[in-house]
């Protein structure tokens, strides 16, 4: 789907963002499930473990079954989000391929990850090579005085 002045809409929020985003590097699809479906076919095969947030969103359940992955529950807090440290223990023998979370504004929790912990998470997954996967979707809707 080639929408120019949308991919220009996004760049200019980027900046926002503090990480500025090039229009080469995005991607418009229909809908975030499309989105999340093409991230994971680029870094996962059927049969291959994501774990995801416990509880989680069912539609993303769904779409790991249809792809034929096995999700993977890690236990989140209803404030802070995923436990980084059950992920850790569950990703130490290399059978997790990817992790797939919404870090900011949870569904169904509504917990959002502080930050030292968004880093924690990030520097895990990229030690143990988990692809990581955030849905940012509800990122706009917190509740503070600037978006995480």
């Amino acid at each position: 789907m080639d929408e120019p002045a949308l991919v220009r809409q996004l760049v200019r929020r980027s900046l926002a963002w503090g990480g500025p985003l090039d229009a080469e590097e995005i991607v418009v699809t229909n809908s975030c499930t499309e989105a999340l479906g093409l991230c994971l076919r680029a870094v996962t095969r059927p049969g291959d473990t994501v774990a995801v947030e416990s509880p989680a969103y069912y539609l993303m359940l769904q779409l790991l079954e249809t792809l034929g992955l096995r999700a993977l529950e890690i236990p989140s807090d209803p404030r802070t989000g995923m436990s980084v440290e059950a992920l850790d223990v569950a990703a130490r023998d290399g059978r997790v391929a990817a992790c797939l979370l919404v870090p900011n504004a949870s569904n169904p929790l509504g917990s959002l990850m502080p930050e030292p912990k968004k880093r924690l998470l990030a520097a895990l997954t990229a030690t143990r090579g988990v692809a990581l996967i955030e849905d940012d979707i509800y990122g706009d809707l917190c509740f503070d005085n600037q978006r995480p």
